[in-house]
Parts: C-alpha cells; structure tokens; sequence
C-alpha cells in the first residue's frame, strides 16, 4: 500500500509533542510514511523559548521521512492547518492530520490508510476520523458513517479538500433557513452553528467548523472506526482553545482496533441516535452548571497565592 503523508501541526509545548510523536512511532507504517511536521511561529517573544523547545523536540526523534517546517511568523492554528493540508493534499493527492494534543492507537495508521484507499474514489465520502464516539455500536461493526466529523486525528482526499470552503459561503443559507440549521446542529443536539458564527465574529480561530459546513453543504459522509483510535489530551492548562473540561463526546480512550473489511457508505440511525444523544448532554442544564463549577474550582485552585509580607 503506498502510505498516506502525514501532517502534524504543532506550536509550543514540547512534551505534548513528544508524547505525539512517541505514540506514533509505535505505529509500524510510521517508519515507511512521509512526515510533515508545520511547527507554527511564535506570538509574541516570550513565546519563542517553547516554540523552539518544541522545535527541538521534533528533531530528536528519529523520523525516517521528516520534514520540518518551521513559520517564520504566527500564522494561527487555522491558517496553518489550512496551508499544510491544501500543499500536501495537492502533492500527494491525501494526507493524515494531527495536532500535538493527541495519543495515538498503535493501529491508527492501518485504519487511516485502509479508509483512504478503500474509500478513494467514493465522493460522498469526504473525511475519515481516527476517533470514535464512547457509544454502544452493534457487535461486528468495523466502521460506522456519519454526517458531521471529528477533528481529533482525520484523513481527507483532494478530491473533497478541493470544496473546503474557506470563507464559510454556506453561512447565509443557514441563517436564513431554521430547518436546514437545525440540521447542522445534528437535529439540535450540537452547536455547531453557534461555532460558525463564534467563527465569523472573529471570535474563535476555527478551521475545522469550516470543514464541516463545507462537506455538510455538499451532502458529504465521515467514516469512523468501531472503536476509537484516537485520545484527545487538550483540555489540561496548556491548551490554547480548551477550558480544561473533557466534554461526554470527547471520552474516548484510543484502543488496539484493527478493522475487518470496511462497509459500504451508509448511516446506521441505530448509531447516529446513540451519538446525537451524547451531543446532547452537553447542552443540558445540569451538564452546564456542573461545567461552570468545574471552571470556578479550576480557576480558583489556579489562580497564584500572594506571599506573605517580611
């Protein structure tokens, strides 16, 4: 199988880089795959010692096939997500994406490249997630479809990369029609759409909401594996968009799955219900006051203690 590129999107901390790529290096196809590491530039100056810590994270490892690319200036986590995947997905028609933030399954990469080649030339379906939702899933199932993705650990062709729409155009038809908003939230178990327009206000640097409208837009499909192969760590003190509270949906611990022959497209609404209730959870009332809670003690527990005077 001719291995998929791999892209991986770092900024300034170190030992989330390490654990990254330490846990992909146990990854077989690992040794045999291009690695393309964007470590994005610092803000501001006094973040350019962990920026360049990060950096040299990276070159101690032993990567047969790395590259590194190293931002002169800070580009924001979107814009170099954006600008890594369209130049990989350009020269190599595919690429597997990661941020510093996650641990990996040692079968991430068969899984990834199995969907890819699998799935090459299926146009509906768009993305390929690593990660699976913590939900029940009918025994035998190798993997599930669904019609919104997952960030954490993806794959995508060109072929759907080219209709990533980058100025969010489907926005206006969203906003003007309540139904197929309402769609968008996943039957209004999610808020996605306040996301979008988090996006639009300027107020969260989102590449990813702009991924899901455009593939939502064109009636696209996301493969997931039965088992999730991906972990997400982001949300501790370090993280720069996260408030340190792991959500219901973000549960997932990344398991040894190995996928059997992978199905044909199609939604299970079996599944898809299990996830849309999971979504929403987080949109309860108790769910939000326990969050809110949390994020007082955090801040509380956090926040430096004045010294003693003389």
């Amino acid at each position: 199988m001719n291995l998929a590129p791999i892209a991986i999107f770092t900024y300034k901390r170190p030992e989330h880089t390490r654990r990254l790529l330490s846990c992909l290096l146990a990854n077989p196809e690992a040794a045999h795959s291009p690695v393309h590491v964007y470590s994005d530039g610092p803000k501001t100056a006094a973040d350019a010692p962990a920026v360049e810590a990060t950096r040299e994270v990276v070159r101690s490892f032993d990567i047969p096939h790395l590259e590194l690319t190293e931002r002169p200036r800070n580009l924001g986590l979107a814009r170099n997500v954006i600008d890594g995947v369209s130049a990989l997905c350009a020269a190599h028609g595919r690429v597997i994406v990661l941020e510093d933030d996650l641990y990996l399954s040692p079968t991430f990469l068969a899984f990834m490249n199995q969907a890819l080649e699998r799935y090459r030339d299926t146009r509906e379906v768009m993305h390929v997630s690593g990660f699976m939702y913590p939900v029940r899933l009918p025994r035998g199932t190798q993997a599930v479809f669904l019609p919104f993705l997952s960030s954490s650990g993806w794959a995508t062709w060109e072929r759907a990369w080219r209709h990533f729409d980058p100025e969010a155009s489907g926005y206006a038809r969203l906003a003007a029609d309540p139904r197929l908003r309402r769609a968008f939230d996943v039957d209004g178990s999610f808020y996605f759409f306040h996301m979008l327009e988090l996006y639009r206000q300027g107020r969260a640097d989102s590449w990813a909401i702009r991924w899901y409208l455009s593939i939502f837009m064109r009636q696209g499909l996301a493969v997931y594996p039965a088992a999730s192969l991906v972990e997400n760590r982001g949300f501790d003190a370090d993280a720069t968009h996260s408030t340190g509270i792991v959500p219901p949906h973000m549960r997932a611990k990344a398991q040894p799955f190995r996928a059997g022959a992978l199905p044909d497209p199609m939604i299970d609404a079996e599944v898809l219900r299990a996830v849309t209730r999971l979504l929403g959870k987080e949109g309860t009332f108790h769910y939000k006051v326990v969050n809110k809670l949390r994020r007082m003690w955090r801040e509380l527990t956090e926040r430096p203690v004045a010294s003693s005077p003389g």
